[in-house]
C-alpha cells in the first residue's frame, strides 16, 4: 500500500480554499508534508499510514473547486514531520479563476453578531465566499496578486489568516473595519457627502429614485429602483437593454416561473444572474420588454 508520494491536482484550484482544505485533510489523516500553488496546479508532497484516504479526500476537493486531473508519482524527496502551506510558485496557467462567490451564511451571521469583530462590516468574507475573478491581477491566486494587496492585514485578521482552525485560514479577501476597504458616499461631482452610515443613506437615495454608481474592489455596479430604470436606460443610450433584477428569495416566485434547475442556480454559492420567464409577460416592461 502506497504511503508517500507527490500529488499534482489540476483544474479550478485557485481561489476556492484548496490549500486550507488540503491542510485540514492532512491533519485529519495524520499526513506529513506540504501543499503549494503552482499556477493552475496544486502540488502536494505527502507521507503517512493513511495516504490512500488522504488522496481520496484531496481528489474530491472543496465545494467550489473543479478537479480536471489528479496525478500521483513516487518521490524520494525528504518530507519533514508536520504539514505546511508553502509560498506559491510558478507553473502551468491552463486553468481558470472561479467567479466571484456570494457572501456565505456564516459571514452574514458574523455581520449581524452584536459586538463581533465583523459586526456591520460590508466587506466581510472567508475562504468560502467573496470576490475572486473581479479582483485578481495574475495567478497564482494570492493576496499580493489581487486588488486587496493595498489593504495590509491587521494583527487580528493576520491571526485568523494563519490559523488552520479558522474558516479564514488563507482567505485572501479577509478584511475588517480596522484594515479593510471603507465606504464613502460622493455626489456626481466626486464631492464627499457627509453621513454617518453610507449604506443606509445610499439605500434612502435609491428609494427616492436616484441612480447610484457603486464602486467596489472589482469595478462599478449601476443601481436603481424599477421606477428609475427608464431614466438609466436613457442615460446609457440602451433603451432596449433588459436589466438584471435583484430580488429577495421569498419574492422571486411572485414575479417569475422558476424551474428546479434554475432555483438550484439561484441558490448556489455563486448566486449568478439567471434568465427567468416572467409570470406576466407584460409586467415590469421598463426593466425588460422581453418575456424574461
Amino acid at each position: 500500500m502506497q504511503k508517500r508520494g507527490r500529488i499534482s491536482v489540476r483544474g479550478i484550484v485557485q481561489g476556492v480554499g484548496f490549500r486550507p482544505f488540503v491542510y485540514a485533510r492532512a491533519c485529519e489523516f495524520g499526513i506529513a508534508g506540504s501543499v503549494k500553488n503552482l499556477g493552475s496546479e496544486v502540488e502536494i508532497y505527502a507521507r503517512g499510514e493513511r495516504f490512500t484516504e488522504f488522496l481520496a479526500a484531496v481528489s474530491r476537493g472543496p465545494p467550489m473547486s473543479r478537479i480536471d486531473s489528479v496525478d500521483v508519482t513516487e518521490t524520494t524527496a525528504d518530507i519533514a514531520d508536520g504539514f505546511v502551506i508553502k509560498k506559491s510558485g510558478t507553473g502551468s496557467f491552463s486553468g481558470m479563476i472561479p467567479p466571484d462567490i456570494a457572501i456565505c451564511d456564516d459571514c452574514i451571521a458574523d455581520i449581524f453578531t452584536p459586538g463581533g469583530r465583523y459586526e456591520g462590516y460590508w466587506a466581510t468574507s472567508c475562504v468560502n465566499c467573496g470576490p475572486r475573478y473581479s479582483i485578481i491581477q495574475e495567478i497564482p491566486y494570492d493576496r499580493e496578486r489581487t486588488s486587496m494587496d493595498t489593504f495590509p492585514m491587521c494583527p487580528a485578521c493576520g491571526g485568523e489568516y494563519g490559523d488552520p482552525h479558522s474558516r479564514r485560514h488563507h482567505a485572501q479577501t479577509i478584511a475588517c473595519h480596522t484594515c479593510g476597504p471603507g465606504l464613502r458616499l460622493m455626489d456626481k461631482t466626486g464631492t464627499d457627502v457627509p453621513c454617518s452610515d453610507p449604506i443606509r443613506e445610499a439605500a434612502a437615495l435609491l428609494d427616492a429614485g436616484k441612480i447610484l454608481a457603486i464602486r467596489g474592489v472589482g469595478g462599478f455596479h449601476l443601481a436603481c429602483i424599477e421606477e428609475s430604470s427608464g431614466e438609466l436606460k436613457s442615460r446609457l443610450g440602451r433603451i432596449e437593454q433588459p436589466f438584471a433584477v435583484m430580488v429577495r428569495p421569498g419574492f422571486i416566485d411572485q414575479i417569475a416561473l422558476v424551474s428546479q434547475d434554475e432555483r438550484e442556480l439561484l441558490e448556489s454559492p455563486v448566486h449568478p444572474i439567471v434568465v427567468l420567464e416572467k409570470r406576466d409577460h407584460a409586467s415590469h416592461h421598463t426593466i425588460s420588454n422581453l418575456h424574461t
